[in-house]
């Protein structure tokens, strides 16, 4: 059950940074604008930096997802096969008592 625990604080994280991510590039494009410097020569760094964070972030994001899908998936297998087990030991010993 600890999974329930990490997959929103991960989901949060990510969001976080990619919100500061673009507050970084608006900043800079705001500066631009205020002192009269052309967007594309200032900005550019920033703008293709932000593309490769965000890239990088999704790419983790989507790992996260996957790797959280295949250990719910293992989890919920798990518990049906320990319900599967408890209701055959119920049907055998039902089935005992009724020999009987």
């Amino acid at each position: 059950l600890s999974y329930k625990r990490h997959i929103p604080s991960s989901i949060y994280l990510w969001t976080f940074r990619l919100l500061l991510c673009g507050t970084f590039v608006d900043s800079c494009i705001q500066s631009s604008n205020n002192s009269g410097n052309d967007i594309a020569d200032k900005c550019s760094n920033a703008i293709n930096t932000a593309i490769i964070i965000t890239a990088i972030i999704y790419v983790i994001l989507a790992i996260t997802m996957i790797h959280y899908a295949f250990v719910i998936a293992a989890y919920a297998k798990s518990r049906k096969a320990k319900e599967e087990n408890a209701s055959s030991a119920q049907e055998t010993s039902t089935h005992g008592v009724t020999e009987k």
